[in-house]
């Protein structure tokens, strides 16, 4: 069995109305396109935020080895997540219409692999050097003010951490999921329509 024919091949084959079809590639092709815009825009206003903390710490040269410290951890952590989202852009980049239906599969499952290794490894690494470096950082210039005015801001900073932590990244991790997890099910359901699932 000739296994590696492309899927427009194969769902013009099927009695599946095309007009389905063609919308579902499309999301794909969409979820795809966006992917790529999201991991560029991301990525550049990472490396200016880098550049905005060098440029900081150019122009108002910290005294402490601790603010110095956190700086780094900030660039650090800002820095581990372009290496990693970086990886993406080639996927997400890759043109379907190169693709046998195994290959756009095996795509949309790299895709898959690497965004669940981002939103869950990446991201703990993420917040702990940003959590641990802005801490550090802010340290030299809060300590001159009364408690009061300490905790207020530390106690802003963290709300905000945990808001990010425990509400937006679940939600953004769990649409993101659902929505490629469809498109996997779709293809594979209907390769397994065409009698093609052996080449799992």
């Amino acid at each position: 069995m000739k296994t590696d024919l492309d899927l427009k091949e194969l769902w013009n084959k099927q009695d599946v109305p095309m007009a389905d079809v063609t919308v579902i590639l499309g999301l794909i092709k969409k979820y795809k396109r966006t992917g790529f815009r999201k991991m560029v825009f991301l990525n550049s206003v990472l490396m200016i935020t880098i550049l905005v903390l060098l440029l900081i710490w150019i122009s108002y040269n910290p005294q402490l080895i601790i603010t110095k410290i956190g700086i780094v951890l900030g660039i650090c952590s800002i820095f581990f997540v372009v290496i990693s989202t970086s990886k993406l852009i080639p996927l997400y980049k890759k043109s379907d219409t190169m693709l046998s239906n195994s290959d756009y599969l095996t795509n949309l499952i790299e895709i898959k692999s690497i965004e669940n290794h981002i939103q869950t490894k990446v991201m703990n690494v993420y917040f702990i050097l940003l959590t641990v470096g802005t801490s550090l950082y802010m340290y030299e210039y809060t300590m001159s003010l009364s408690w009061y005015f300490v905790c207020m801001i530390y106690g802003v900073f963290f709300i905000w951490i945990g808001f990010n932590w425990f509400v937006l990244r679940p939600r953004i991790v769990e649409k993101s999921r659902k929505k490629i997890d469809d498109f996997i099910y779709q293809i594979k359901t209907l390769e397994k329509q065409w009698g093609s699932s052996d080449i799992y």
